[in-house]
């Protein structure tokens, strides 16, 4: 299965379209590997692993697949959230994780009001 499959499997496939728009348009994509403000190797958008090296140069085709993955994997992340969340939540809740963690997202005062069910709280 394909990283956009396995993203549309787990949160539907508008929210996947969404979110991957969404994540690209607000992180910028860079089609090389570069030095994130802290210094980590980062390539595409946003993408992090330890084997990336300095100066790979990344097709759009190989970003959108970087970012799909890694948007994959957080949206395991979601799992957290223990009420039903539309399409546009999802987004915004895996955008938020994509960008902190699983732990940090998990431990989040925005999680705990959204499961007591104050979304605008969570807001």
């Amino acid at each position: 299965m394909t990283p956009k499959a396995r993203l549309i499997a787990k949160i539907g496939a508008a929210a996947a379209l969404s979110v991957a728009a969404f994540v690209a348009e607000k992180e910028g994509t860079i089609l090389r590997t570069y030095r994130d403000p802290i210094g980590i190797i980062t390539a595409c958008t946003g993408h992090v692993d330890p084997s990336l090296r300095l100066g790979t140069r990344y097709t759009p085709e190989q970003c959108r697949e970087m970012l799909y993955s890694d948007l994959a994997k957080h949206a395991d992340n979601l799992d957290c959230v223990k009420v039903p969340l539309t399409d546009n939540q999802k987004v915004a809740l895996l955008s938020f994780t994509f960008n902190v963690g699983r732990a940090s997202f998990c431990g989040s005062t925005l999680v705990r009001k959204a499961n007591a069910g104050d979304m605008t709280g969570a807001c």
